[in-house]
């Protein structure tokens, strides 16, 4: 999206959609408004792709933070010579896929979902599970990824074809297996970043700190550190100078920090 005018607006229309706001436009001759909007967003592409179109600014800036990623590494079992051949449209393979929509299509959805005691149980006991084993993730990424697991804890409710209106430890269970997914391969997205231009900012960052022997303000950051523009990468690129390797608050040389 850098540096294409024509989608200039697309990045706030993306954040406005992804927290259930109101989006408008208004032209020559009308105001068009879309109220509670719904989107989902799937984009696929290989890594390097993504690596060399999606800057480290917007890694940092809490845009990428919203969504969750999977890396697919290839299968060392499937060589290129096994060509793969899809009969998905056949009738014998669509007739269950249309009964298995069609049970779904039947459950009750209510306008709201609570969750029972299992479930917050299952969700405490994971969260602190996954935080254990992904320290490494800046605490940003940690808390959307997080919090998202009640979205998937709610679609799991569904495809396991209950029709009450309280989620429980299953779903969680399910819902939290995707967040860890997501936790490892942010962490991997973020390690190649750190070899590139995140690092040379954080070195720039800790270069400041101990120029001012403190720890910056977020003002401070955007200000004196070029690839800095916004509070939220600020406040990213300082989650990431308290990791083992940034300097400290009284520190007088920089050293690099690493993911």
């Amino acid at each position: 999206m850098d540096g294409q005018t024509y989608a200039e607006e697309l990045r706030d229309y993306l954040l406005r959609l992804h927290d259930n706001k109101p989006i408008g436009r208004r032209t020559k001759t009308e105001v068009v408004e879309i109220i509670d909007p719904a989107l989902v967003v799937l984009g696929t592409t290989v890594e390097q792709t993504f690596l060399d179109n999606v800057t480290a600014e917007s890694m940092l800036d809490g845009f990428m933070q919203r969504f969750g990623f999977i890396i697919a590494d290839a299968d060392s079992d499937r060589t290129p010579d096994m060509f793969p051949i899809y009969r998905v449209e056949k009738e014998t393979n669509l007739a269950p896929l249309r009964e298995a929509w069609a049970k779904l299509e039947s459950l009750p959805l209510h306008q709201v979902y609570d969750i029972d005691e299992t479930a917050e149980r299952a969700f405490s006991e994971a969260f602190r599970n996954h935080y254990r084993r992904h320290a490494d993730v800046p605490a940003s990424f940690f808390r959307r990824v997080l919090w998202r697991s009640f979205k998937y804890a709610l679609v799991y409710h569904v495809l396991l074809g209950k029709a009450t209106a309280v989620l429980d430890a299953e779903d969680v269970g399910w819902a939290m297996r995707v967040s860890a997914m997501h936790l490892a391969d942010a962490a991997r997205l973020l390690d190649r970043y750190n070899l590139t231009e995140l690092e040379a900012v954080v070195v720039k960052a800790e270069a400041l700190q101990a120029k001012l022997g403190r720890k910056p303000t977020t003002r401070e950051l955007i200000s004196g550190v070029r690839g800095i523009k916004n509070a939220n990468a600020a406040r990213f690129i300082m989650e990431l100078m308290k990791r083992p390797g940034a300097v400290n608050d009284n520190a007088g040389e920089g050293r690099r920090a690493c993911l």
